[in-house]
């Protein structure tokens, strides 16, 4: 063991260590070719206050091995020898190459356990850099193999494969903790294969950490940590974290650990940051105009503005503005707020993560705060939707808080994602976005996508040249559509070369499957291929990429360009790897004209290969299970698992139960009961019940109870009352109410009352069939027939039904989906087939692909299965697969139908073959 001191200073503030991998030592591991490479030597230069030690130990016949690991001994006899230099009694940085950084994660491990006399350097560490270090799952045990291959089979690596297990469960104790306590981690990995070989690419690369992206180096695994000159990436990053660490700008925390906000004072903002649109500025002709055109007020401007006084005479209000792209919502939001007096402040919390950003500051932000929630749906339509409820929970109680008071919430939301809220479940079905819908209708603002007449001319009179330009060319009134480059931007994109568009059809792809957020310059790449014909594929250059993103990003009349490259502004956190946003615009645009596209297998290939959260991945997987792409759904669903999500098998397990297998799906149930997934847990006790295995179902519906989940308290009661224990069922349906609270509390009430009755307690019965009525309530369609009787007959229903489809759609609004599906009845039993199908689609284009499933079910019972096949199977392309799940349950002795509901669907809609790749999940 060596620890070579390059440079240490009396006075230094920050200690830097340098750990290398295998077959690396103190001195070579860090220098390209000469001793004057050595950056080690650099980092001390540039910053006289630094102490810089690197470490060199025998990593090649160092015989780590034994279930503990000897890696284990190695990290404590560091951690003994590092101490012994002085190190670890002021702030610490560790740099590591490959496998060192495995050995310093167990170093901090075993340091933050907090039981040795190593404990103070767990707090001493600042920040971690990782130099082609594999953390977890899969991507570990590649990373391994490649390195078999570069180093041959060395006792170091052979044991290195046999204890893959205990290194993964490393990785996800690290990413615990680091989270935890805000450790600064600095990523890395190679772009370059080594001897042929990719050992670490981005995805072995990624440790799961909030906020942390991997950067790619132009370099191979042995000279990533060997930078040419300091202009080099990985040293301009490593001496920029740690200039802020040495000026203590790591992250203030407040006592309670909290992350503290980041206010702005309100007389400091800027419209732009608060993500504001860019107006148009080509065409005008006129220098000195203020950056944003005049303001046209207009009537949910006078009910914003009614909130904000409510706001400065000292009550806490929110206000959620609803509306289409473009369509004027965050400039309404900012006029409202930037006339709020100077003693106010503003927070938009984005880093390190939006949900998370909120969670771990909201209990800091100070009276007279504007907590600003542009793009509402980052917050509380989140993937797992628990994160989105606490949230949305969080939210209401600081609004009841008068002690906070005053406190003013806005937000911004499209139309689309608020429907996802809006509506409670039929009853028995969770409520995935109680907590988010009961935060948010009561304080949404409706903001029209077009002008009325007086208005148009309010702004004809303004005198803006840029809104004289918007009204001689918009449409239907849509100035703000126009004022944000929308319309140049769709006509850029329709001439957009072939290689550029696509990459945008990539991203709007990503966005309507839900990945909408962080698309990595890899992902476009991978799958924009796919996109692409033989021909123009061939015609492409090698800088093909580049010439694309440069096309994509050049702005519209002054507006952002179709896709651009994201940045992370001064304070909201570390740099990430280079990721891209979709224009709003040609997101909500390309979710409608692409509704019935699948993805080409590259697109999948792509998610697959380059997504590198498990968030991600789930999202992703998702998208292909509802959509019956069996095959990919597995995949990236395996690929979550791996990092251990534990989501990933609950979504797992619902794909096998579908697909017929209970055996499979149990399997994935239970280990995501295991790993503390409430719903994992439920659907494992309702499947053990099926088999009557209800001593191991009461044992998970009792886990579940005791998180709070009132409808495991209701299984237990059917499985008391079967089994005669009426008293006993009673009870625990006493203790649902009590934990549903008054709104959920219906289906627990009506099931007390049904039992009281069966004891004769008619009284009691008929009390709690009251209570019950003041929650959720379970609704039953009326037929169609009935329906239309009610509404003065079928002519009179469907003029109403048009007129009000007509309505939403003047107004940029979606119309409702039980209009839709009654008018697509009434074209259907008229013998208007394609009418029918026609309004199916319109409901499809905006969420609403159950509409077809409607029809899919008429043309079956009419005996046209064919149809019905067709119509089902383009439902599942818009996103709900369920028809074809019923034709295949009908239909037992149709072996293709079985073949499908076993095997699912390709992208090009053909029926998979058993998917090799995937086959070891089974």
């Amino acid at each position: 063991m060596t620890v070579l001191a390059v440079d240490t200073p009396e006075d230094a503030t920050l200690d830097v260590v340098f750990v290398h991998g295998l077959d690396g030592d103190a001195q070579s591991s860090w220098s390209r070719e000469s001793s004057s490479s050595f950056w080690p030597r650099w980092l001390a230069e540039d910053i006289p206050s630094l102490a810089v030690w690197s470490v060199g130990y025998e990593a090649s016949s160092s015989r780590w091995r034994g279930r503990a690991m000897a890696m284990e001994d190695r990290a404590i006899n560091l951690l003994a020898e590092l101490q012994n230099h002085g190190i670890g009694n002021r702030p610490l940085c560790f740099v590591t190459h490959s496998m060192g950084g495995l050995l310093v994660k167990e170093m901090l491990l075993h340091a933050a356990e907090g039981r040795t006399d190593f404990a103070n350097f767990a707090d001493a560490t600042k920040g971690v850099v990782f130099l082609g270090t594999p953390h977890t799952g899969s991507g570990l045990t590649k990373a391994v193999q490649a390195l078999k291959i570069l180093y041959r089979s060395t006792p170091a690596i052979r044991d290195l494969k046999r204890n893959s297990a205990h290194l993964r469960h490393l990785g996800d104790d690290y990413r615990d903790w680091s989270n935890q306590v805000g450790l600064r981690n600095l990523v890395f990995f190679e772009a370059y294969r080594t001897k042929g070989v990719r050992v670490v690419d981005e995805a072995s690369a990624n440790p799961g950490l909030a906020g942390v992206r991997p950067i790619p180096v132009d370099a191979d695994h042995v000279d990533i940590c060997k930078p040419a000159d300091r202009t080099s990436v990985v040293y301009g990053q490593v001496l920029r974290l740690l200039s802020e660490i040495r000026k203590g700008r790591e992250g203030s925390t407040s006592s309670s650990g909290s992350q503290e906000p980041l206010l702005v004072p309100i007389d400091e903002l800027d419209a732009f940051d608060l993500e504001v649109h860019p107006a148009i500025s080509q065409g005008t002709n006129v220098d000195g105009l203020p950056p944003l055109p005049i303001y046209v007020d207009r009537p949910h401007d006078l009910r914003l503005r009614q909130i904000v006084n409510s706001c400065e005479s000292g009550e806490s209000a929110a206000a959620v503005l609803v509306g289409g792209s473009s369509s004027g919502k965050t400039r309404a939001a900012w006029e409202a707020v930037r006339r709020l007096p100077k003693s106010w402040s503003l927070w938009h919390p984005l880093s390190p993560g939006r949900p998370k950003a909120v969670l771990d500051g909201l209990d800091e932000i100070p009276p007279r705060t504007v907590l600003w929630l542009n793009e509402l749906q980052h917050y509380i339509l989140t993937s797992p939707p628990e994160v989105g409820e606490e949230v949305a929970a969080r939210l209401r109680v600081l609004l009841r808080d008068d002690g906070r008071a005053p406190i003013l919430i806005i937000g911004t939301i499209w139309p689309e994602y608020l429907a996802k809220i809006s509506a409670a479940p039929p009853g028995g079905d969770f409520d995935l976005h109680s907590q988010a819908r009961s935060f948010v209708v009561p304080v949404e603002i409706k903001v029209p996508s077009s002008f009325s007449a007086a208005e148009l001319e309010t702004a004809r009179e303004a005198g803006d040249p840029r809104l004289t330009q918007a009204l001689s060319h918009s449409k239907a009134g849509e100035i703000t559509q126009y004022l944000a480059g929308a319309r140049a931007l769709l006509e850029r994109y329709e001439s957009a070369p072939p290689a550029a568009q696509a990459v945008i059809k990539v991203a709007i792809d990503a966005q309507r499957l839900g990945y909408a957020e962080n698309l990595s310059r890899s992902f476009l790449e991978r799958a924009a291929a796919g996109y692409l014909s033989d021909n123009e594929w061939l015609a492409l250059g090698d800088d093909w990429l580049d010439q694309a993103l440069e096309y994509t990003a050049g702005k519209c009349h002054g507006a952002v360009g179709l896709l651009v490259r994201q940045r992370l502004r001064p304070g909201q956190g570390t740099e990430e790897l280079p990721h891209f946003r979709l224009a709003d615009y040609i997101a909500q645009w390309g979710r409608k004209v692409r509704c019935f596209e699948i993805p080409p297998v590259d697109f999948w290939e792509a998610g697959v290969e380059h997504i590198s959260t498990a968030k991600g991945l789930v999202l992703l997987g998702e998208a292909a299970a509802i959509r019956w792409r069996v095959r990919y759904a597995v995949l990236l669903y395996q690929r979550a698992i791996d990092m251990g999500e534990p989501l990933a098998l609950l979504r797992m397990g619902e794909l096998e139960e579908k697909r017929g297998d209970s055996t499979l799906a149990i399997d994935f149930y239970l280990r995501g009961a295991h790993a503390g997934n409430l719903k994992a847990q439920l659907k494992l006790a309702e499947m053990l019940t099926l088999q009557g295995e209800l001593t191991d179902a009461k044992k998970w519906l009792r886990a579940a109870a005791d998180q709070g989940e009132f409808r495991a308290l209701e299984s237990l009661a059917e499985i008391a009352e079967r089994a005669g224990e009426v008293p006993a069922a009673i009870e625990l349906l006493q203790q649902a109410v009590e934990l549903a609270g008054r709104l959920e509390a219906s289906r627990p009430l009506r099931q007390l009352a049904r039992l009281q009755e069966s004891l004769g307690n008619d009284g009691e019965a008929e009390t709690l069939r009251e209570l019950s009525k003041a929650g959720f309530q379970t609704v039953v369609r009326r037929s169609l027939q009935d329906i239309a009787k009610r509404s003065g007959g079928m002519t009179m229903l469907k003029d109403e039904l048009l007129a009000g489809v007509s309505e939403a759609q003047a107004e940029g609004r979606t119309a409702r989906s039980s209009d839709l599906e009654l008018l697509a009845e009434i074209y259907e039993e008229e013998g208007e087939l394609d009418k029918a199908e026609a309004v199916a689609d319109l409901a499809a284009e905006q969420g609403y692909p159950t509409v077809l499933l409607t029809l899919v079910a008429e043309r079956f019972n009419r005996g046209n299965k064919k149809e019905a096949e067709r119509l089902a199977q383009k439902a599942a392309d818009a996103g709900d697969s369920y028809g074809l799940h019923e034709l295949a349950r009908c239909n037992p002795d149709d072996g293709r139908l079985q073949q499908l509901l076993e095997f699912g669907l390709e992208p090009d809609g053909q029926i998979s073959p058993l998917p090799s790749d995937a086959s070891d999940h089974r």
